[in-house]
């Protein structure tokens, strides 16, 4: 570790040793703390290390907002969601190891993009719902999502894997856990709800749907919807003025696509979708092939399976050893002509069950299919 002097904050060069780590070259710093690639010394693996900058680890609420962050990495083991391979404390610095990514942020990509056609937007926003719908199921909500917090990661095989960074507004249901003042709003202003805003301690999952569909548009108009010179406009756009419509400014989309995203967006929490699976279920007809049966089984839409010509995977190990069963049993002749057609039960093919409404709760995780079959990549969820 190198010091710039008495009362200076710390800081890492190419070289130094820290917690077990060799740093290797600085990638990034913000006015909270400083991510550096680094090995790990006793395996060698690569780890982005994020370190709480030493001028404000006696600042209590940046310091909660480190820990916060830590906290709900380390809860999450899910493929669309950044990996913490490490927390501690060296040397009374706070530090956070994360699996090091090759790739490149959402807003890297738009800019050099400018707009995204629908395939590639789903491609990035159905892998990010499946993971933020994981996140509210343990009751924590992101309150921060926007391109620069979306991660692409180059896979070995030449796919791209998005991946949600930065946990440190999430808001986590925890007895005694304060998060902000009361009437202090966090996030981005350009993503953030409009009762976010207002009243950022009372937020629900509701808040980052609301930020999900923003990103959808970006990505389909390359317009930010609330976008202005300034933030006072910004403000006021969120709170009072609808978006120029979706088809506007991107005619190729689908109205039933333009129809969800500009549901998300509606001021009153209680008129958007009832969870991000809903908003989900509605998109996912429209992905690529590969891309509608992985998140068909993710999602359960059984619209998608047999548009795609193709049996929904069983929901669970009872229904699949059911299914198999069936498949066994002797074909039966058909009933003479006139006579009263009885099939037994374990004769009858697998039908699957009506899809849920977009207005319906989403379907709880123990009823979720599991991962479609040998031939379909696996859910991420």
């Amino acid at each position: 570790m190198t010091t710039t002097g008495e009362g200076d904050e710390a800081f890492l060069q190419p070289g130094d040793f820290f917690a077990g780590y060799q740093v290797t070259q600085q990638l990034g710093a913000g006015a909270f703390g400083t991510v550096y690639e680094a090995v790990k010394v006793d395996t060698g693996q690569r780890v982005a290390l994020k370190v709480l900058n030493v001028s404000l680890q006696s600042h209590p609420e940046v310091a909660r907002r480190f820990e916060r962050e830590t906290r709900a990495v380390q809860r999450f083991k899910h493929p669309n969601i950044v990996s913490a391979i490490e927390v501690d404390v060296c040397d009374g610095v706070q530090f956070l190891a994360m699996e090091r990514l090759d790739g490149e942020t959402l807003t890297e990509l738009m800019r050099r993009e400018k707009r995204l056609p629908l395939s590639r937007a789903l491609d990035v926003a159905l892998p990010l719902m499946a993971a933020v719908r994981s996140v509210h199921a343990q009751n924590i909500v992101h309150r921060d999502l926007k391109p620069d917090n979306v991660f692409l990661a180059r896979l070995d095989d030449g796919r791209v894997q998005p991946k949600i960074l930065d946990f440190g507004f999430a808001k986590m249901a925890e007895p005694g856990l304060r998060l902000t003042g009361k009437d202090t709003a966090i996030g981005t202003p350009n993503f953030m709800s409009p009762e976010q805003m207002l009243t950022p301690r009372d937020v629900d999952p509701r808040s980052d749907q609301w930020a999900l569909g923003v990103m959808l548009y970006f990505m389909l108009t390359g317009v930010k919807p609330f976008e202005s010179k300034n933030l006072a406009d910004v403000l006021k756009n969120v709170l009072q003025r609808e978006p120029v419509p979706l088809r506007e400014l991107a005619p190729e989309v689908p109205v039933e696509v333009a129809e969800a995203i500009h549901r998300t967006m509606r001021k009153r929490p209680e008129d958007r979708f009832p969870a991000v699976h809903d908003f989900a279920q509605t998109l996912v007809g429209f992905a690529r092939d590969d891309v509608a049966l992985r998140y068909a089984a993710d999602f359960f839409t059984v619209e998608v399976w047999e548009n795609l010509s193709e049996e929904a995977p069983p929901r669970t190990a009872a229904e699949g050893r059911q299914r198999t069963r069936a498949s066994r049993a002797p074909r039966l002749s058909p009933p003479p002509r006139g006579a009263r057609a009885s099939t037994p039960p374990n004769a009858t093919a697998w039908r699957p069950p009506s899809a849920a409404s977009a207005s319906s709760p989403p379907a709880r995780a123990s009823s979720l299919p599991p991962s479609p079959t040998a031939s379909t990549p696996p859910s991420p969820a």
